[in-house]
């Protein structure tokens, strides 16, 4: 009769520890899964994102640093006879690190205006460009800027000796 006793409690603890080890699985899964599928965002501005160094205390880091070099421009957006270079461009290079141990598969990156701005490039990337005039948003995906061809869309653009700019305002941003 022990033996039996003995054989049928350890059945019991081991079922038991079965269905515990079970349920904590099938709860990592679910958990995992809820934290796969949810949105993560960061949301930077000013001096948070032109910096050089990564934060490490923050799941990810994104830092914009001009290159060295500028160059200037006469742009006479408004037929007034300007020759003197009175637009200086910059080049941003954009990082962004993660500084988890999560793999990160997908991610966007949008960068909203706070004034006028104008692209002329980019580089390693499709852009999604929203504007916003006489209150309607035009959005479209330009898969190259450096082939950008204004006539294929409706952005507020301006060109000067050749070289096309898409306007960007308050407001307006890309992806």
């Amino acid at each position: 009769m022990k033996r039996r006793g003995k054989k049928k409690t350890a059945i019991i603890i081991f079922f038991v520890t079965f269905l515990t080890i079970l349920g904590i699985f099938v709860m990592s899964v679910v958990k995992t899964e809820i934290y796969n599928h949810a949105k993560h965002q960061l949301h930077l501005e000013g001096t948070a994102l032109f910096t050089e160094e990564d934060d490490k205390s923050i799941p990810v880091t994104v830092r914009s640093v001009p290159r060295g070099s500028t160059w200037t421009k006469a742009f006479d957006l408004y037929n007034e006879g300007i020759t003197e270079h009175n637009f200086q461009a910059f080049t941003y290079d954009f990082s962004v690190s993660n500084n988890t141990k999560d793999e990160v598969s997908s991610f966007i990156f949008r960068l909203d205006f706070g004034g006028d701005a104008y692209l002329m490039s980019a580089w390693n990337g499709s852009l999604e460009i929203h504007q916003f005039r006489d209150g309607t948003e035009y959005v479209a995906t330009v898969p190259d800027l450096r082939e950008f061809h204004p006539e294929n869309f409706n952005f507020d653009t301006v060109t000067f000796d050749g070289e096309t700019l898409i306007h960007m305002q308050k407001g307006d941003y890309f992806i």
